[in-house]
């Protein structure tokens, strides 16, 4: 019998016949070699299904699987992952494209790393005729990665690669419709290390079919659903509106906020602080450094003036968590300690 391989690459694959060639050469042409690529194609109705069987007949590490009726993507995943032989499976997107050394990075990693379940890395955004667009990075290092959860996507499934074990035991969540990676990550997350390499992995394509566009109020939902989850197991009260406005805090730049969202931002991120403390649920001081840095840039993205802002960071106990972020913080802060120093300010 011949052995297993050491990676699976699962690839679901939905009416995806202009981009899974690319996806499926991608992987084809990795300088890694003992894989095999499992695609799962869930009932396509155009032809990806017949140009995935084109590469199979010639390249027998490809396998292809078909789904008699479309089963949406949690299903299809876990599918996929009780059929994979691999004992780490890496997962690919059917319209994005892996770079030629992503398997081998991420194998020697965790190969390194024992106790690390899982490892991701950058991707870089192409559009839908492959042209490169910006670079999406995501926080390295476990407990940046887990510290920053809470708060903002740590991940990007289309380049994480996991031990297999432990994705059947966390498995794909069938009411997560959409971000059903980004529910199991962060629950294994919450229990093992994970980590990505400040590496470009894949690229990431945006077209007009992607799944990502449209959907936003499910996915906004959703999002809301994986934090409340971590907050539960923080011990935070919170209501519909607090999970409302933390889900703001995604992107605290763009937040614009005015004088009452900073006020209950200070006094939030104070109590996830305080809570985290007693519960140590995520790695401090890394926790208490990223809500730091979100009160900092809520300040500075805020609609109040410079200096109102600047008064704002100042008078909360959280521009001591900011730490090393006032390097980069304005000057205006900068110039209102000096103020406060001399007495010239309030």
């Amino acid at each position: 019998m011949t052995a297993p391989p050491r990676v699976t690459v699962l690839m679901p694959a939905h009416d995806r016949e202009a981009y899974v060639g690319q996806a499926v050469e991608s992987v084809l042409a990795q300088t890694f070699q003992n894989f095999e690529l499992l695609v799962v194609d869930d009932a396509s109705s155009d032809r990806t299904a017949e140009v995935v069987a084109a590469y199979a007949r010639s390249d027998p590490r490809l396998r292809l699987v078909r789904n008699e009726a479309n089963l949406g993507i949690p299903e299809t995943r876990s599918r996929g992952v009780k059929l994979a032989r691999g004992e780490l499976i890496a997962f690919l997107d059917d319209d994005d494209r892996a770079r030629p050394r992503r398997l081998a990075r991420q194998l020697a990693h965790l190969d390194r790393n024992p106790s690390c379940a899982a490892v991701g890395g950058w991707a870089r955004r192409m559009d839908a005729q492959g042209r490169a667009g910006a670079l999406i990075r995501r926080p390295t290092g476990p407990d940046r990665v887990r510290a920053r959860m809470l708060f903002a996507a740590s991940f990007k499934n289309t380049t994480m690669m996991a031990r297999r074990e432990l994705v059947l035991k966390y498995g794909f969540r069938s009411e997560f419709p959409l971000s059903q990676d980004s529910d199991l990550w962060t629950r294994m997350a919450l229990d093992h290390p994970v980590d990505n390499l400040p590496q470009v992995l894949c690229d990431y394509r945006v077209h007009a079919g992607s799944v990502r566009r449209g959907r936003g109020r499910l996915r906004r939902r959703l999002k809301r659903a994986i934090a409340a989850y971590q907050l539960e197991n923080l011990g935070v009260p919170f209501d519909a509106s607090d999970l409302r406005r933390h889900y703001r805090l995604r992107k605290p730049l763009r937040a614009r906020a005015g004088r009452e969202t900073l006020r209950w931002a200070s006094a939030w991120l104070a109590q996830l602080c305080e809570a985290n403390r007693q519960r140590r649920l995520y790695p401090e001081p890394a926790f208490g450094r990223t809500a730091g840095e979100i009160w900092w840039q809520l300040c500075w993205g805020s609609r109040l003036s410079r200096g109102e802002a600047a008064r704002f960071f100042l008078d909360s106990e959280l521009r001591a968590a900011a730490g090393a972020s006032l390097l980069r913080a304005p000057l205006l802060l900068r110039d209102e300690l000096r103020a406060r120093a001399s007495g010239g300010s309030r």
